[in-house]
């Protein structure tokens, strides 16, 4: 903590606590303003530590969801260990409904470890490297694919390359037990609290539910249900029987750089295959069209390699360098 980043949460003690962490942002109508982080602290007896954050993205609600209802229904008595609840990891996001904070346009998920000193957003992402990191044993990181993407529900880890962390974010992904279950083969990109947490020996894990800039009823009870699963797993909660589900998940990972479909103009992109769909090197994703010049004929934007669409563009208007698919192969 610093003297403009606090919390007077007191993380060691037994039982259910509600506070806030306090990012200091100082600004002509708040000369002495925090950003407020809602964080409820759930402990009891002698456990593991794990970490269950939601509202890195603020347009990626499901997890927002899914970590709130947690917060109101886990009973503590229940608890073996502690429990750190975050349903709204970068407030100023989550209140815009945005991906990135309309203060800096902090993407809190590319800035960990972030910065003591830096903007709004890197000071969040220091405290909770520096503060809340520390305690844990395990992370549970929940996101969707927001307002731009549409995604198949899926779980994600990496490997490390420590064998036994990577054994320990395995089975934390088993638990998850999502309809997909995708692995990076070695760190995904840089700055996000999954990576950083590994590199730390945190088995961390990620969980993408739907996307589209709404509210898939489906995913946010894929989600609570995972959290709960992890939590069983890990033994610092007991399950219910109606978070069970048989083992199903679907084993993928990511097919490397060419499996981003990029386009390279402006225009509107229609797409031709559903999520899900098995697609070549080659075939034509879809169509970028010009309304504003109908002379031009419309575009086919092809993949470059095969695999399985699990994520795709929601927005229809596209500019160039934006990814308008993204697929994966059987891991």
């Amino acid at each position: 903590m610093s003297a403009r980043d606090w919390s007077d949460l007191d993380f060691d003690k037994p039982g259910r606590q509600l506070s806030w962490i306090r990012i200091g942002h100082s600004i002509t109508r708040s000369g002495y303003g925090v950003i407020p982080i809602p964080v409820a602290v759930f402990k009891n007896g002698e456990g593991p530590t794990v970490l269950v954050q939601a509202g890195c993205h603020g347009d990626e609600y499901e997890g927002q969801i899914a970590v709130s209802r947690l917060i109101n229904q886990l009973d503590v008595s229940k608890v073996s260990g502690r429990i750190i609840a975050v349903s709204a990891a970068n407030p100023p996001a989550v209140v815009a409904g945005a991906r990135v904070s309309p203060i800096d346009e902090g993407n809190l998920n590319r800035l960990f470890p972030g910065d003591e000193f830096g903007t709004p957003t890197q000071r969040i992402a220091h405290f909770i490297h520096d503060a809340v990191l520390p305690m844990c044993d395990a992370v549970v990181d929940m996101h969707a694919g927001g307002t731009s993407m549409e995604l198949m529900i899926y779980c994600a880890g990496g490997t490390s390359g420590d064998a036994a962390l990577d054994r320990r974010m395995q089975g934390m992904l088993d638990a998850f037990n999502a309809p997909v279950s995708l692995t990076f083969k070695g760190m995904s990109g840089g700055g996000n609290l999954s990576q950083v947490a590994r590199e730390m020996g945190i088995p961390s894990i990620a969980a993408e539910l739907g996307g589209g800039g709404g509210v898939n009823v489906e995913a946010t009870r894929v989600g609570e249900g995972g959290i709960y699963r992890v939590l069983d797993h890990l033994g610092v909660l007991p399950l219910d029987e109606k978070w069970r589900r048989p083992d199903a998940t679907q084993p993928i990972r990511i097919a490397g750089n060419r499996a981003y479909t990029y386009v390279y103009d402006a225009g509107v992109f229609e797409h031709l295959h559903p999520l899900g769909a098995i697609v070549a090197a080659g075939e034509v994703a879809g169509y970028l069209h010009h309304p504003e010049n109908p002379q031009r004929a419309p575009e086919p934007i092809r993949f470059e390699e095969t695999g399985l669409l699990y994520c795709r563009r929601a927005i229809g208007r596209v500019q160039p360098g934006d990814c308008v698919a993204h697929l994966a192969v059987a891991a």
